[in-house]
């Protein structure tokens, strides 16, 4: 992405950086100003903790003054940074890095394309075809800049236990010790009714029937709202709502959750992989 748009990709930036800060003079971000002014304020001031600098606008490489840098995408490489990147000649870009996303980093081509049609329409699976083939021309002829930092081993899907422990080095920076939930199991809800995937009759049919079942083991639900819901009312179901802007894998470094629920969420994998932690996917 040519600029932060979410939580877990600030975090996961901030992870790289805060192992790597020694090597650095100066890190700058380029931040959607919605998340800016939506986001919980503890990642804010935790990027000025670090020394950080926060841009409201999309990475020009065209704006960049003569010197030396490390480049740092969300998922995959911009398209719109090629041209520049090739145009600019005043400047070096020493390493390009690409950092997680989410689930969406270890799907195939097939489930992004239709999560791009779906979600961006016609548009958003053009961008995303142009980008797709765009990479894998261009990463050919720069396979020696190019560093990814993932939670995951794409070979062998072992965790990467140097990207963990700075993920949760990150984690500990925050350091909130607010929250208590005691024999509870995090269902990590997401916007399908926005979408249309589903109603919100069905939808709500399935989470009183899956805290039914965590009942019946004794645990008690909680339900953590996806950013993008905006159409479901919990609460007019006496749905246990877990009131808290930040990711859902902070509340997991505190608190001792038997297990997280999802649909199709990052924290399915990213959960687990940080804290062993249970993790059960659901289908709708």
């Amino acid at each position: 992405s040519y600029k932060v748009f979410s939580p877990l990709q600030l975090l996961n930036f901030l992870a790289f950086y805060n192992k790597n800060e020694k090597l650095y003079f100066k890190a700058i971000i380029f931040m959607d100003e919605s998340l800016f002014n939506s986001i919980d304020k503890s990642y804010i001031e935790l990027c000025y903790q670090l020394k950080v600098e926060i841009q409201l606008k999309k990475f020009n490489a065209l704006s960049l003054k003569k010197n030396v840098y490390d480049v740092v995408f969300v998922s995959r490489v911009n398209a719109y940074f090629w041209p520049q990147y090739y145009k600019n000649k005043s400047i070096r870009f020493d390493k390009i890095i690409i950092i997680d996303d989410g689930i969406s980093n270890y799907c195939n081509n097939l489930h992004v394309i239709k999560a791009s049609l779906r979600e961006g329409g016609l548009g958003g699976l053009i961008r995303f075809l142009i980008t797709l083939n765009l990479n894998k021309i261009l990463y050919s002829f720069n396979k020696n800049k190019i560093i990814e930092y993932s939670i995951f081993n794409k070979k062998n899907l072992q965790v990467n236990e140097d990207y963990k422990k700075s993920f949760i080095s990150i984690l500990k920076l925050i350091n909130r010790k607010d929250r208590r939930f005691e024999n509870g199991v995090v269902f990590c809800s997401q916007p399908l009714v926005e979408l249309g995937i589903t109603t919100e009759k069905k939808y709500i049919e399935e989470i009183i029937s899956i805290r039914s079942k965590i009942e019946e083991m004794g645990y008690k639900l909680y339900v953590k709202k996806h950013p993008r819901e905006n159409l479901v009312d919990y609460g007019k179901y006496s749905i246990s709502m877990i009131d808290f802007d930040g990711i859902v894998e902070e509340l997991f470094l505190n608190d001792s959750f038997y297990a997280v629920i999802s649909n199709c969420s990052t924290s399915s994998i990213l959960i687990p992989a940080l804290f062993n932690t249970k993790s059960y996917v659901y289908d709708t």
